[in-house]
């Protein structure tokens, strides 16, 4: 069992743009081999407004 409390989760809507841009970074990160825990949106998007 685990301790998350979902109650304070509210999921950001994302377009459909937005969701291929994390989709391709995502994919440029596993062909790059990148082991980088870090995640980070292109400058351009507009997550959240």
């Amino acid at each position: 069992m685990n301790n998350y409390s979902y109650s304070s989760f509210s999921p950001t809507t994302l377009t459909s743009d937005q969701e291929l841009s994390v989709m391709v970074a995502a994919l440029t990160n596993v062909v790059s081999g990148s082991t980088s825990t870090d995640f980070h949106l292109p400058n351009n998007s507009t997550v959240g407004t």
